[in-house]
């Protein structure tokens, strides 16, 4: 299982725990998020928790993979994604 960036000051409260990257959107980062919960996750499932269309979480998934945050291990159902970074 990947591990779960942290974030935060020194005097341990959180600074801003939903960004993860300056440079992802909203829905990548959110995406993101679900499939460090839960690697074997559908795009319907994405969906559903994040509160978006299919289309939008595949969009997501395809830059996500682009900017190698994540890869897919094994084959379309019995797989899971990888996160690499």
């Amino acid at each position: 299982m990947a591990a779960v960036p942290q974030f935060g000051t020194t005097s341990g409260t959180s600074a801003n725990a939903n960004e993860l990257d300056p440079f992802l959107t909203d829905t990548q980062q959110a995406v993101l998020l679900e499939l460090v919960k839960r690697p074997k996750a559908t795009y319907n499932g994405l969906a559903t928790e994040i509160g978006v269309s299919r289309r939008t979480v595949s969009r997501a998934i395809a830059a996500l993979v682009d900017m190698e945050y994540i890869e897919r291990v094994g084959n379309n159902i019995s797989g899971f994604w990888k996160i690499i970074r």
